[in-house]
């Protein structure tokens, strides 16, 4: 990477953090004119298929300011911390949308490998062998997913122990904690938080979110940290949740985001038939929350990612199995367990890569690293 592109680098990073931060403070006196700004500013950085279609979705829905969504929008920048809010956005369009998609390229080169924009472990995955991730085993893999441009981690009932100081630790990824209220404590709050790039997500396991999921919200809340509520779908519950009695019984609290994941071992069809009324809701939506099937839209993006129609998915358990992916599975905890166990240096040979991309990320972390005070 040469010194102009590293400068290059840092001045499109202080713009966009700069106009993020202006576009929070101009939405707070006008809504529609500060979420257009935004999105015009996304589009001016708008590079390749992914993002550019983003970005027109973005703008089709916000065209109207009697979208429900103006009123997520809205209602976020009101009740999230302004620094939170501003590192988490930054993160997300600048690092994981458009710098870590364009290291992602360079890696895979003319060969168009499908690679990951998210890797999600998730630990309700149980093998029957391997060892459980240790602090030092997922600092490297996390480490070595950065040098390849994947910046975006998704960590499913893991263990608050393991995940207290991951954010901190890698200050330009973000981070979707999966959890239960009653595994969580103001303490692993305080830790995972205090570097703004953290997106909790806690589980609503019925159609009313109990004392304990109530408790930790409001904690959220006044702690003004950008959450959603999580529910996990199968052939019992998918049509309570698809007539939104999960991800809308508790409408008092704030969360903007109502997320879908499947409880494995699920049916393909039955994911498919969820991936599709998450999408069909959002092209019309009929409430102020955004619904999400995490692991279907996280396809879907990174089938537009590298420009190709190629979608990938990475997914480790709970044993520290590791696998790519080109569709979720029905049963991913099987054949996870029959993947070799991570060690550090095998993210390239699971992606079949052999560039490391590490002169490119040891530059950036000495000289790019933004400033989020």
């Amino acid at each position: 990477m040469s010194v102009l592109s590293v400068e290059m680098k840092r001045i499109n990073h202080s713009l966009i953090e700069a106009a993020v931060l202006r576009g929070m403070k101009d939405i707070s006196e006008d809504s529609y004119r500060g979420i257009r700004r935004l999105v015009d500013l996304v589009a001016y950085f708008a590079h390749g298929r992914f993002t550019t279609e983003a970005v027109q979705l973005v703008q089709n829905i916000l065209h109207d300011p009697q979208s429900p969504y103006f009123a997520l929008v809205s209602r976020a920048a009101a009740g999230t911390d302004e620094r939170q809010l501003r590192h988490f956005v930054v993160n997300t369009v600048y690092n994981c949308w458009i710098d870590g998609p364009k290291t992602i390229r360079e890696v895979k080169g003319a060969d168009n490998k499908p690679l990951p924009w998210t890797l999600v472990l998730d630990f309700r995955l149980q093998a029957l062998s391997g060892g459980y991730w240790s602090d030092g085993r997922l600092a490297e893999l996390l480490a070595e997913a950065e040098s390849l441009g994947i910046l975006a981690f998704a960590l499913v009932a893991a263990p608050p122990a393991l995940t207290e100081t991951l954010a901190e630790e890698h200050p330009n990824a973000v981070f979707y904690y999966f959890n239960q209220a009653q595994d969580l404590s103001r303490n692993w709050l305080d830790q995972v938080t205090a570097s703004g790039n953290v997106f909790i997500s806690l589980l609503q396991a019925a159609a009313e979110p109990d004392e304990a999921t109530l408790a930790f919200a409001a904690l959220l809340e006044q702690r003004q940290q950008l959450y959603g509520l999580h529910s996990f779908y199968s052939e019992a519950n998918h049509q309570a949740i698809t007539e939104q009695v999960y991800t809308d019984g508790q409408s008092s609290l704030n969360n903007s985001f109502a997320i879908l994941l499947p409880n494995f071992p699920c049916a393909t069809a039955m994911m498919a038939q969820m991936s599709q009324a998450v999408l069909e809701e959002r092209r019309q939506p009929q409430t102020w929350k955004v619904k999400l099937e995490f692991l279907a839209d996280n396809l879907r993006i990174s089938g537009m990612l590298g420009e190709s129609s190629k979608p990938a998915i990475l997914m480790g358990d709970a044993a520290g199995h590791l696998a790519l992916f080109s569709a979720v599975p029905a049963d991913p905890a099987s054949l996870l367990a029959e993947a070799p166990a991570y060690v550090s240096g095998s993210l390239h040979r699971i992606l079949g890569l052999t560039n490391d991309g590490s002169l490119r990320t040891t530059i950036y972390q000495q000289h790019c690293q933004p400033n989020h005070n």
